[in-house]
């Protein structure tokens, strides 16, 4: 009989650049029983430097070997940097994040991203998003997330989501899902193998009184039905992971995809964005638009396939 341990809060504070601090979090992401990874950056260094990555773990022994993954990530990042852990109390750390997120003008009077302990009263025809990420990933802060939105809405002044059926995979928060669901899409699948995302994506899509069009499983989409109607698949898929992890999925992807559908990707740096424009290439998809936010590139694709 196994036993489950209590999740354990470590602070990861970091003497580095941003970048390397959304690359040490990737890596955590790769550890044996880390639950989630949560970004936040100190005021005073206007969301630049001195960033730290917070791991939760469930056993304290993966703590160091996340640890030895950065420090011996070297070849990738030419020098080692300083790291420091604390401990959180999950008390503490519940409520301490909140002082890092304000309200937060993605597309400056079209799209606001509103934290669920604050109030924000909106423009003529602006969408706001009322969130609460707890720990899942999706706070709209990460440029990887703040492309999706950007993008997510130019799709729609480009062809409408109104009464589009959406899949999003990784949802994280929910939040990609959420706005697709409030700018008119509907039947909006939100994926993700965290059950505590599962958890925040539909109460954000409650605080945004879009849960009944929105629905979100812990279902891989290798184990997702496929249905032989082409009516019923995705004209529109979003997908806001690693790169190496898409190209994986791809097998999956396609069978879930209506012909003409709009593929939307993020999480990439300009290496992975390359090689998923290959792989996708192989597998049929033509159009291909970048979309770039400092390091960080978002990719969008045509699938082509008639079938």
């Amino acid at each position: 009989m196994s036993t489950t341990t209590p999740n354990i809060t470590y602070e990861f504070n970091f003497d580095c650049s941003q970048e390397l601090c959304h690359y040490a979090s990737d890596l955590c992401l790769g550890i044996p029983d880390v639950d989630s990874v949560m970004l936040r950056y100190k005021d005073d260094a206007n969301f630049v430097e001195q960033p730290y990555a917070v791991a939760v773990f469930s056993r304290q022994a993966w703590v160091k070997e996340a640890l030895t993954q950065i420090l011996n990530a070297d070849d990738v990042l030419n020098f080692t940097p300083e790291i420091s852990v604390n401990l959180i109390e999950e008390a503490d750390w519940a409520e301490a994040w909140k002082a890092f997120w304000d309200v937060d003008p993605v597309i400056e009077g079209v799209l606001t991203i509103c934290p669920s302990w604050k109030t924000h009263t909106p423009q003529a025809g602006e969408v706001v998003l009322d969130l609460d990420p707890g720990s899942a990933f999706g706070t709209g802060a990460h440029e990887s997330t703040r492309l999706m939105l950007q993008q997510v809405h130019a799709l729609h002044e480009r062809q409408s989501l109104v009464g589009k059926r959406l899949m999003d995979l990784g949802c994280g928060s929910g939040i990609l899902a959420i706005y697709a669901a409030k700018l008119g899409a509907v039947d909006v699948l939100g994926l993700d193998i965290d059950a505590q995302a599962i958890v925040v994506s539909e109460e954000n899509a409650r605080l945004n009184a879009v849960e009944g069009v929105t629905h979100f499983e812990t279902t891989p989409i290798q184990n997702l039905p496929v249905t032989e109607s082409i009516a019923d698949r995705y004209p529109v898929m979003l997908v806001n992971i690693l790169g190496p992890v898409i190209i994986e999925l791809l097998p999956s992807i396609i069978q879930h995809l209506a012909p003409q559908a709009t593929l939307l990707c993020s999480g990439l740096i300009e290496k992975s964005c390359d090689d998923l424009q290959k792989a996708l290439e192989s597998y049929g998809f033509t159009a291909f638009k970048r979309h770039q936010m400092n390091q960080w590139f978002a990719l969008e694709a045509m699938y082509s396939s008639s079938v």
